[in-house]
This record gives structure tokens, C-alpha cells and sequence, in this order.
């Protein structure tokens, strides 16, 4: 994580057969939205969470509900096992009207000594 994102830090993309969006390096991942974003903010520690959630609170636009929405979203992750994208991102800031990547993703939380180092998804095409 950095800051409110995720950074892309490595990749198997470059060398994959499939037709798949192949993000550079470095590339900041939604935190709320994207499968690796999920799965950090349900394992990491809660006063971290809380923190996050107070610097989300004060972003333009952010929904009322929304520590409601990261508690259940939270809680599925932990009942699941692994974070889901969300099926309206696009994998961009912009709409998915704007920007479509056409995938789908999973991800877990890399976990040493309680702490989250980060995550590993898997993307496939939607279709």
C-alpha cells in the first residue's frame, strides 16, 4: 500500500499468453475498489483500517455509507478467504464507461508477523 492505493510492484502480465491489459510497474491500484485493495484493507491491523477510513471519509465524493459498506465488505472478505474486484471497476480512476480493462481479479493478503506486505492477485478476461 501506498498511501490510499496499491502500488503494482511485479507482474507475470509481460509474459502471459492472454491479451491482457499489461499495467507498468509502479501503477497505483484503487484501495477500494480493486481485488488487491480489498484484500490489504480486510487483513490489515484495525487502527490502521480505521485510519484509512477517516483519510477515505475526506476524499470529494466519498459515500456517507461508506464505513458501513467497508465493514460488510470487510467481513465477506474474511468469510471468503480472498477479495473480489469490484464488478464496476475498470481498473482505472475513470468511470468503466470511460475505461474498461475487461477483467476479472481475486487477490489474498502476503501476511509476516501479523503484518500485511502486501498482496498477489490473479486477472482474467471478463469474457
Amino acid at each position: 500500500r501506498q498511501g490510499l492505493s496499491m502500488r503494482l510492484l511485479e507482474t507475470t502480465r509481460r509474459a502471459s499468453g492472454l491479451a491482457v491489459n499489461r499495467d507498468p510497474i509502479g501503477h497505483r491500484i484503487d484501495l477500494l475498489r480493486s481485488a488487491v485493495g480489498r484484500a490489504y484493507l480486510a487483513h490489515c491491523p484495525p487502527a490502521e483500517r480505521a485510519s484509512l477510513l477517516r483519510q477515505l471519509q475526506r476524499r470529494p465524493g466519498a459515500a456517507r455509507d461508506l464505513p458501513e459498506r467497508i465493514e460488510t465488505l470487510v467481513a465477506e472478505v474474511l468469510r471468503q478467504g480472498y477479495a473480489v474486484r469490484d464488478p464496476h471497476y475498470g481498473g482505472s480512476d475513470a468511470s468503466i464507461d470511460t475505461f474498461d480493462d475487461q477483467l476479472r481479479a481475486i487477490a489474498v493478503p502476503v501476511i509476516a508477523r501479523k503484518r500485511v506486505l502486501g498482496c498477489i492477485n490473479l486477472v482474467w478476461p471478463r469474457r
